[in-house]
C-alpha cells in the first residue's frame, strides 16, 4: 500500500488508510509513538489496552 507525505498547515502529514486502522485498531485522537529504526519509520500506538484471549474467549478493551 503506498500513500504521499503532504502539507498539512506547516507542517507535513501522511493520511493513514481505514483498512490499516481497522487492522491496528488505531482512532482518531489516538496517542502513537514515533520511532526511525533501520530507516524506517514506525507509528506505535501508546496505551492501547491489550486483549487476552483463552479458548476463542476475548476480554479487555479496544
Amino acid at each position: 500500500m503506498y500513500t504521499k507525505i503532504q502539507k498539512w498547515g506547516n507542517s507535513h502529514a501522511v493520511r493513514l488508510p481505514k483498512a490499516i486502522l481497522e487492522k491496528t485498531e488505531i482512532r482518531e485522537n489516538d496517542e502513537v509513538e514515533i520511532k526511525l529504526q533501520d530507516g524506517n519509520l514506525l507509528l506505535i500506538p501508546v496505551n492501547q489496552p491489550v486483549k487476552r484471549c483463552s479458548n476463542g474467549v476475548c476480554s479487555g478493551t479496544g
